[in-house]
């Protein structure tokens, strides 16, 4: 039975802007619009009916949208979460006036440059730390040529050298969150020889706050109209689902329905944490360390945004420790951190489970730690960052490396070697050698 599409309502540009209004009171448990088996509370009887499982790619049988759940976009329609609904409230996290236009950005007058001098010297700032990027002996250089042609004014420059110039950015009350840092070190059992390098060592960490890090994005009026507040699910004319953004995927609408179990989180807005990490080495003043630089970004804003950076992802970290996604997972490497797959065996017989969190904390409950590693693939004296987040499942979290697993370890690692192996026992050194030069010529 397919459903029928309720008629479309007229377009609305704004629709990553809009959501659903405030939920209305329902008036009783025998009321139509009431919802059988939940308690008389504010609870929206608009959306009564999506309160249904999803499955991927196509709506269930009998999915019914009723009005103000719903925006026709072109061939598209767009049914929002019933309650991460994204009302505006004020800084204690009460409701208001959902017309209330937002209050502005700062107090100070649009003259006040403050902590510089006025707009030539936040200009000059900008152009030569941000966009010119000039070592400290340039900018000392100019500064005494500008100096020099002011002198007879009676005047001076901006800034009186290098030094100047970096203590009045340091300086800035909005703008980049500061660094901070720590060291740590292994403090556990260490083997009696041959101990690792790692464990003897003292880790220093850099990072900014997180939480500030965030508020900034989400002040941030770069990303008006490039941002969504609820999430959502597009479909089109033949009952299909149609991925997008980070909003539009099945792990942002299932989490919602998670989250709105709890109905004093109904109207709150949905931010998720997008965390990844690379590896580079720092060379200045620390004898070029290894460093993981961790970046961060938000799941509302559009992707386009994100790809783009746009301030879209910023830099929170740097680590100076290994990151592997084996030890995120604590899984032993060779292992799958997000299946139970035997490693010696993926083609086995029988369904391949996916990791959860709670399956790996039984198991450490109860098996000894040898079993654990050889049999399961656990690292059990290892606890994955994610077990201090009430939703956070690490096994789940983690996404393939495009560049590493896919293109380097799937294509050129695997396929690669394979096809130069197979020449080589087939045609023999030198015919394999002209083989694979003609293929890199093409």
């Amino acid at each position: 039975m397919r459903m029928k599409h309720p008629q479309p309502l007229r377009s609305r540009q704004s629709f990553h802007q809009a959501a659903p209004g405030p939920p209305r009171p329902v008036s009783g448990a025998g009321d139509a619009n009431s919802i059988p088996g939940e308690p008389e509370a504010m609870l929206d009887p608009r959306h009564d009916h999506l309160d249904v499982e999803h499955n991927a790619g196509e709506l269930e049988e009998g999915f019914v949208l009723e009005a103000d759940t719903w925006v026709q976009l072109g061939p598209l329609f767009r049914a929002f979460h019933p309650h991460l609904t994204a009302l505006k409230c004020d800084a204690n996290g009460s409701f208001i006036d959902q017309n209330a236009c937002p209050p502005p950005q700062t107090d100070v007058l649009p003259t006040d440059w403050t902590p510089y001098a006025s707009w030539v010297a936040f200009e000059t700032a900008e152009f030569l730390f941000m966009r010119n990027q000039m070592s400290v002996g340039h900018i000392n250089t100019l500064l005494d040529l500008w100096a020099a042609t002011l002198i007879k004014h009676n005047d001076a420059p901006p800034f009186a050298s290098h030094r100047d110039l970096y203590d009045t950015i340091d300086s800035t009350p909005l703008g980049n969150v500061a660094w901070e840092s720590f060291s740590m070190s292994f403090n556990g059992v260490k083997p009696p020889e041959n101990v690792p390098p790692w464990m003897e060592a003292m880790h220093e960490v850099w990072f900014c706050d997180p939480r500030l890090l965030i508020h900034n994005m989400l002040a941030n009026p770069d990303f008006e109209g490039e941002m969504e507040y609820t999430p959502y699910r597009d479909y089109s004319s033949d009952d299909k689902c149609c991925f997008k953004n980070f909003f539009s995927g099945n792990w942002t609408w299932n989490q919602a329905d998670i989250i709105t179990q709890d109905q004093e989180t109904h109207g709150l807005m949905f931010i998720p944490l997008i965390i990844g990490s690379d590896k580079t080495t720092v060379s200045v003043a620390t004898g070029h360390t290894e460093y993981h630089p961790l970046y961060l970004s938000i799941g509302n804003i559009f992707n386009s945004v994100r790809r783009a950076h746009h301030n879209g992802v910023v830099l929170v970290g740097f680590l100076a420790i290994p990151k592997k996604q084996v030890l995120l997972s604590g899984v032993v490497q060779g292992w799958c951190p997000k299946c139970l797959a035997d490693h010696k065996n993926l083609d086995g017989d029988g369904l391949c489970l996916h990791w959860c969190r709670q399956h790996t904390d039984l198991l450490v409950d109860e098996l000894e730690y040898a079993k654990l590693w050889t049999e399961y693939g656990i690292v059990g004296d290892l606890v994955p960052f994610t077990n201090d987040f009430p939703r956070a499942d690490i096994h789940e979290l983690l996404s393939p490396d495009l560049l590493h697993q896919i293109i380097k370890g799937a294509f050129k690692d695997h396929l690669v070697d394979w096809v130069d192996t197979y020449l080589k026992l087939t045609h023999g050194t030198v015919r394999a050698t002209e083989i694979l030069d003609d293929i890199d010529r093409r």
